[in-house]
């Protein structure tokens, strides 16, 4: 057995299934009247042309095939790790952690960057103005443009954005925690499989 740290692993399942996303098959074949061998007919050599690529379309698929089953073995050895409970946390609990902390300054960061409440005097005084116009006698005022004003006041930005990077701090210890458990849980993957891997160019 061979046995590899859960990053490793990660690397391994990213690599194995973008190329499960994306197989190539060798599904066509080319053929030219220079490929004909000395006294060899037009169909020996288009059967022998199928046949060979016939061959290496199921050898692809072989290999697709058992990689599927690698990362599917992977996957459950990946999750049951993961699992594990080191220094009072597991992988999951910390991702679960790290995916609310990102929620959350995505929440708050809406707030943070909305624009900020403007000149609240200059607001009111034009307020003002429309409220005489329209108490005077000779008005004629049907309606008037209302004013638009932020509920976000500077004190209210400045206590959000404080909360961000807060909440940035706690990831990044929380990211600090799972490399660190990344580098030191390990899983076995079967030899053969990871000579396989090996050759394929994957590990």
């Amino acid at each position: 057995m061979e046995i590899i740290t859960l990053r490793k692993a990660n690397d391994i399942r990213s690599e194995l299934g973008t190329r499960l996303n994306n197989p190539v098959f060798p599904t066509s074949v080319s053929i030219s009247a220079f490929d004909l061998a000395e006294g060899q007919s037009a169909s020996e050599l288009v059967l022998d042309k199928v046949e060979k690529a016939r061959s290496n379309v199921l050898v692809s698929l072989d290999q697709y095939l058992r990689m599927s089953d690698i990362l599917l073995d992977l996957r459950q050895k990946v999750g049951a790790a993961n699992s594990k409970v080191m220094a009072g946390q597991s992988l999951n609990d910390i991702l679960a952690e790290i995916a609310s902390i990102d929620v959350r300054i995505r929440l708050i960061r809406t707030l943070a960057e909305a624009d900020v409440v403007g000149a609240v005097d200059s607001a009111a005084r034009r307020l003002d103005l429309a409220a005489r116009k329209l108490q005077s006698p000779e008005s004629t005022m049907t309606s008037d443009r209302p004013v638009v004003l932020s509920a976000i006041t500077p004190d209210v930005a400045d206590g959000l954005k404080q909360q961000i990077v807060g909440l940035k701090r706690d990831r990044a210890r929380l990211d600090d925690r799972r490399i660190a458990i990344n580098s030191q849980v390990t899983i076995e993957i079967a030899d053969g499989d990871y000579e396989f891997l090996q050759g394929l160019g994957v590990v």
